[in-house]
């Protein structure tokens, strides 16, 4: 079987980005609003700077994910590469992985992987990135969480393909 390539959902990231630049125009207006009439002004301004920085940062991994033609996710013999978020990990081979399931956090749906080695993940990346999968490990369980509505894939078919290709893996590995 070829390799499952799974695109990134290009409206989806539209949304996102013109989300992102609502929030950066509400920053800037926070920012070099007169506030002579709000009790804390300096509260208001680092509020808009704060937006500003964040959302401005978003702003830009969205852009930049909007327009290249990278697939999100590629489920393959080797196992999993995810470039789907910010927090791309590249290739989780099928040895590395102990589990695979679906699952909810704030009404929110992963992709969730769980790898053997519990640091596997945050010892492979940048600075940023390592920051950002420590903060996510204290949310959830699991190494790698992807969420699948931002893909172009049903998650039906998704499941399949893993299924198929883990079970593949592991068929050869007893041969």
């Amino acid at each position: 079987m070829s390799p499952f390539i799974i695109y990134q959902n290009k409206l989806k990231l539209l949304v996102l980005l013109l989300g992102s630049f609502i929030f950066i125009i509400l920053g800037f207006i926070f920012l070099f609003l007169d506030l002579e009439l709000t009790y804390s002004p300096s509260i208001i301004k680092g509020i808009g700077f704060i937006s500003i920085l964040f959302f401005g940062a978003c702003f830009l991994v969205i852009f930049k994910k909007t327009i290249e033609h990278k697939p999100a996710l590629i489920i393959d013999e080797n196992g999993i590469t995810d470039h789907s978020t910010a927090l791309q990990v590249g290739l989780v081979k099928w040895n590395e992985i102990k589990d695979i399931q679906f699952t909810t956090f704030s009404r929110q749906h992963f992709l969730s992987i769980y790898t053997y080695d519990k640091d596997l993940i945050i010892n492979r990346t940048n600075a940023f990135q390592k920051t950002m999968n420590q903060m996510n490990k204290k949310l959830m369980d699991s190494q790698i969480n992807i969420p699948y509505k931002n893909l172009k894939c049903d998650p039906v078919q998704l499941g399949e393909a893993i299924n198929y290709f883990w079970e593949e893996f592991y068929k050869n590995e007893l041969v």
